[in-house]
């Protein structure tokens, strides 16, 4: 259940990650009745590229393994004082070591 209105809310907020369904074939049948389609289902994150590694810029702190973080729902704070709040997606991204990602 989760994972469908998970879906439903990311094709809602971003509309450009559905790939639209395609007749695929149309069957005619006897004159005087309807003809019948076949549609191939509309695909979510067909043409989705996540974001390439970004350089590590250095530092003192022991950096983690490289790994990916998938995408996420966040309430997002806005407003005066920060008081109101709207659901925003966090697009999937890479943490720790980009060198690591090579090797």
């Amino acid at each position: 259940m989760h994972y469908i209105f998970g879906a439903l809310l990311i094709m809602v907020d971003r509309p450009e990650l559905v790939s639209p369904g395609q007749l695929q074939k149309r069957v005619q049948r006897r004159q005087g009745t309807t003809s019948q389609e076949f549609w191939s289902p509309p695909i979510l994150g067909e043409d989705y590229r996540g974001r390439s590694p970004d350089t590590d810029l250095g530092g003192t702190h022991n950096s983690p393994r490289f790994h990916w973080v998938r995408g996420f729902w966040r309430n997002q704070a806005y407003g005066p004082e920060s008081s109101l709040r709207k659901r925003q997606w966090i697009k999937p991204f890479s943490r720790g070591l980009a060198s690591a990602a090579t090797t």
